[in-house]
């Protein structure tokens, strides 16, 4: 979580035991850490949504996470907002 920073830390203090343990376990998966919680914390993603998409992409399988982060090079933080629905 260090590579988070401060909206690391906020965001684990403000999200449920659920969205917690989704962050925390994504911790290797740096890039996508960052790209939601620069999402969340411009607003564009409410806590909910951010449990939401962290959920989503802990789910992922390897395959799975290489296609998002394909998708999510190309365009941008608009992907985290596309994987909360």
């Amino acid at each position: 979580m260090r590579a988070t920073g401060e909206t690391g830390r906020e965001a684990l203090e403000s999200l449920g035991r659920d969205g917690r343990t989704a962050l925390l376990e994504l911790s290797e998966a740096t890039a996508i850490v960052r790209t939601s919680l620069r999402a969340w914390d411009r607003g564009d993603l409410s806590t909910d949504e951010l449990t939401a998409a962290l959920r989503r992409t802990d789910a992922m399988d390897a395959a799975e996470r290489r296609a998002y982060d394909d998708v999510l090079e190309a365009t941008g933080d608009d992907t985290v907002k596309q994987l909360t629905r």
